[in-house]
């Protein structure tokens, strides 16, 4: 068989004819296309992380982190800037006494000072005798790109330096400012302070690239010293820092591919565990020189201490989502916050960001091809509130910034998307059918043309012949009175069915897997289910083959405490006695042949759950002896064993026979039938709930193609059909009608994919239709033309021909535009005064009656329940027409004028 070549018009056809590819390529490129966006609506993502923030609100800093500052009063007490190097001298001594572990000190002692050189050596001293300073250094640019020509870094600075497989692409750092030297040679540790200039600050470097080498933050080098761990115990990998201590315990600090990480922000100034530096060292001599300090220093034990300045114009303040105005040495305390509490935020990657978006998109864009438009709103709306709470959640829990804007933004998309595509699927399938009606209709134009020709032929050899009829002519007639009529139901069978939104009784329910109609007796057998589901009592259903036994039995294990557990089904028609005890009870190995191991029962796999035991009644009676005793005592033996199982097992059973007649035959246990009848559930056969037909043929279309339709005369034949094969046939109907609707191009069933049986039934309304109008016009609409019609036609009451003549009036007058002049001349057939009075007569009755209740003061959806009595009786395939008359005359489009009417009536023919 030769293939068609791969063409992008191959493609483009391919695409066009499997709906759910053709979206996928859609939504992706809509994700791709927002991903480019990504840049100009990082503001827009800045925005939504602060609401998460705001959302979720302050925190406590981490105990372990202090702050000591210093501010402006404290400079002036203190006898201004820059301070004495002996102040800070002291408070390591302070602080070296009361035991804080580590110490990050953010001022910066760049040069020696001549004047006062006793305290440098001071602040020297102190710092090799704690061992656990740490001192600020900052650069004095920082680049994204590195220098070309890499430059060696001075000996001391390099023994703060850490290796790495590719520092390139960290952000580079060029003309370091460091402590002067003899602090470099006492100190714990060296850290650079630069923050990037961002409108908030959200990500802080936590590694700079320094001449091919990487120079870690004050934070970082902190974190190392109080966990006790030398420069030699730092991994720097791709993703993470690891610092494994003295005693081999590991901690990771999550790193970027740019070597920042995002700083989960506690909350404003305020959040901070902060001191003023001179009321610590006040506090200090009050403490040694055995007062009461003012402040509980012992506090300080153990902890991180941040020394640094918060005061105007003298130290940096940074913008938060919680405060304007944050002091930078508030970032560092942020930093080790989060790293002593693994709780940095977790960003996503523009993987991650493409994928959910693609979900969200994908996810709305095949619910709108396959639902209504009010419903894909809903689900959109829906959709968002659950993607925006998840997200709340997962910030506040986890620290998780999950993508907003770009998914939200795929998300409605894909809404817009969707809804247009099957507004473009339903135009060109309208208009697809319109071109073949029109087709059609020229068919049936030209035969009824040659059919006039033919009979006045007829009429002029009759006169020359005295009445001879000759027999070409007559084998002629008949052959275009068949071509008409074959035409004309080929015409009818282009018009698509649409459900009646008016009368709400057709609404399709779901439940459990269950469709269904409120008017529907399977309403009853849902409610009962709910009832009954929550308990452990067994169940048993009776129903005819292929109305949904299995469903119903899945609907009461979901809907029961048990749904936890799998729901396990036995089909005991379809198994040998011996089968079915192996199958339900297990067997131990080497129980009979080819039991080569040990094998569980369904039972067993039933035990806290549910069993469904479909054909009950095809077990023979040895078999439902060992049945009843699982039933009443919840125990037995596998087959070949002598341990007795116990189980807790609820049982649904069901069968297609009358097991009251069994029993009488002596073919069923009396008391089998009594221990699984605690419950019955009876389910209509599929001709009793004609008006759930609709609706199931809604569901099944939507599982085999949602851009598919059905003809009103194909629903017709369905609404007829006797359906001895219920759900399961209709099933399999609309599968077949399918494939072949899809093989010739079709985006709508029509009676040629049906069986010839259903079909039949189909064509013999639309004949009853037609036979209908031409005894009506036959008898001139007279006021016994309805009695009579329904006597010569046979099998039909007065009230079934008044309903068809009332439902062609109201398709009539639909179509011709709501001129009721022209809907009664297509109606009467014939130019003939008295028979268009009275069927303008008639027209009128008909469309007063049902506009009667339409008040125009009210909203239309509140005249709904009065509406629906207008419905009844009323053929199925007119409702639609019924739809559109009321509507438009609620809206002003035509009005019932009686008089009017008659006299245009009158005019034409007169």
């Amino acid at each position: 068989m030769a293939h068609e070549p791969l063409t992008l018009k191959s493609i483009l056809r391919f695409l066009r004819m499997n709906h759910y590819v053709e979206a996928a390529a859609y939504v992706a490129g809509l994700t791709f296309f927002f991903l480019l966006l990504s840049k100009p609506l990082e503001r827009l993502e800045d925005d939504a992380t602060d609401l998460r923030f705001a959302i979720r609100g302050e925190k406590a800093m981490d105990s372990s982190v202090v702050v000591l500052y210093l501010d402006n009063d404290d400079i002036e007490a203190l006898g201004g800037w820059p301070l004495r190097r002996s102040y800070y001298a002291l408070l390591l001594e302070a602080l070296h006494a009361v035991g804080a572990r580590a110490v990050g000190m953010d001022i910066y002692f760049m040069d020696r000072n001549p004047e006062f050189a006793e305290h440098d050596r001071l602040l020297t001293d102190f710092t090799s005798k704690c061992g656990n300073a740490v001192y600020a250094c900052y650069f004095r640019d920082l680049k994204q790109e590195p220098p070309s020509v890499p430059l060696q870094p001075s000996p001391l600075v390099q023994n703060f330096l850490y290796a790495a497989k590719d520092p390139r692409r960290f952000t580079t750092g060029a003309e370091i400012n460091v402590p002067f030297d003899s602090l470099l040679l006492t100190a714990a540790g060296l850290g650079q302070t630069n923050l990037p200039e961002e409108r908030i600050l959200r990500h802080v470097p936590v590694f700079v690239n320094y001449r091919e080498a990487l120079f870690p933050s004050l934070g970082f080098e902190v974190l190392r010293v109080y966990y006790g761990a030398r420069r030699n115990g730092v991994n720097i990998s791709d993703n993470a820092a690891t610092i494994t201590d003295s005693l081999r315990n590991v901690r990771n600090v999550p790193i970027g591919s740019d070597g920042t990480v995002a700083l989960n922000y506690r909350g404003s100034t305020q959040s901070l565990n902060y001191y003023r530096f001179v009321e610590f060292l006040q506090s200090y001599d009050s403490w040694k020189s055995g007062g009461t300090p003012t402040m509980a220093i012992d506090r300080l034990r153990g902890k991180i201490v941040l020394v640094g300045m918060i005061a105007e114009g003298r130290s940096p303040f940074i913008a938060t989502p919680f405060d304007p105005k944050y002091p930078s040495i508030g970032v560092h305390a942020t930093f080790l916050d989060n790293a002593l509490n693994n709780r940095f935020l977790t960003e996503p990657s523009p993987v991650v960001t493409a994928v959910l978006a693609f979900a969200l998109g994908y996810a709305i864009f095949v619910f709108a091809i396959r639902r209504r438009e009010k419903s894909t709103v809903s689900l959109a709306v829906a959709l968002f509130a659950g993607y925006t709470g998840a997200g709340i959640l997962g910030f506040v829990a986890f620290g998780w910034v999950v993508p907003f804007v770009i998914p939200t933004l795929s998300l409605v998309g894909g809404t817009v998307m969707g809804t247009a595509y099957k507004h473009r699927v339903m135009v060109e399938r309208v208009l697809t059918l319109e071109e073949e009606k029109r087709r059609i209709q020229a068919a049936l134009a030209e035969r009824e043309e040659s059919l006039k020709l033919l009979e006045q032929e007829l009429v002029a050899y009759k006169e020359t012949r005295e009445g001879e009829q000759p027999p070409e002519l007559l084998d002629r007639l008949k052959q275009y009175h068949h071509e008409i009529a074959e035409l004309s139901t080929q015409a009818t069978d282009l018009e698509e069915y649409r459900p009646s939104d008016v009368a709400s009784d057709t609404v399709q329910l779901e439940s459990e897997g269950i469709t269904y109609t409120r008017s529907s007796p399977m309403a009853e057998v849902v409610e009962f289910m709910r009832k009954i589901a929550p308990g452990d009592s067994n169940v048993l259903i009776l129903g005819d083959s292929g109305t949904g036994k299995e469903v119903v039995a899945r609907a009461l294990h979901h809907l029961s405490p048990r749904s936890g557990r799998p729901f396990i089904a036995v089909n005991c028609g379809a198994l040998s006695e011996t089968l079915l005890e192996s199958e339900l009870f297990g067997h131990e190995k080497g129980a009979f042949t080819g039991a080569v191991k040990e094998k569980q029962g369904r039972f067993e796999l039933a035990d806290q759950s549910t069993i469904f035991l479909d054909e009950i009644a095809e077990t023979s009676e040895a078999f439902q002896v060992k049945l009843l005793r699982v039933l009443q005592e919840g125990e037995f033996e596998r087959v070949g064993g002598m341990e007795t199982k116990k189980v807790n097992v609820r049982v649904i059973a069901a069968t297609n026979r009358d097991l009251r007649a069994e029993i009488a035959a002596k073919q069923f246990r009396e008391d089998l039938y009594y221990r699984l009848n605690v419950f019955t559930i009876q389910l209509p056969a599929l001709r009793d709930r004609r008006s759930d037909i609709p609706a199931l043929v809604a569901h099944f279309l939507r599982d085999e193609d949602t851009s598919m339709g059905i003809s009103a005369n194909v629903m017709e034949a369905f609404l007829n059909y006797s359906w001895r094969g219920n759900i399961r046939e209709l099933e399999s109907v609309i599968k077949r009608a399918v494939i072949l609707a899809r093989a010739e191009k079709r985006r709508l069933i029509r009676l040629k994919d049906l069986t010839e049986e259903i079909a039949e039934a189909g064509r013999g309304k639309l004949n009853i239709e037609e036979q209908i109008l031409t005894s009506l016009r036959e008898k001139e609409f007279s006021r016994r033309a309805i009695s009579e019609t329904a006597a010569e036609l046979g099998g039909l009451n007065r009230g079934t021909v008044a309903e068809y003549f009332r439902g062609i009036l109201f398709k009539t007058f639909a179509e011709q535009a709501w001129d009721i002049e022209k809907a009664v001349r297509v109606i009467a057939g014939v130019d003939e005064a008295r028979a268009n009075q009275r069927v303008t007569r008639k027209a009128v009755e008909y469309l007063s009656n049902a506009v009667e209740p339409v008040n125009r003061d009210i909203p239309f959806e509140a005249l709904r329940p009065a509406l629906k009595g207008k419905y009844k009786n009323l053929p199925q395939r007119y409702h639609v027409y019924l739809d559109e008359i009321l509507k438009s005359y609620y809206e002003g489009v035509w009005d019932v004028q009686v008089d009017s009417a008659e006299q245009a009536a009158a005019k034409h023919n007169g």
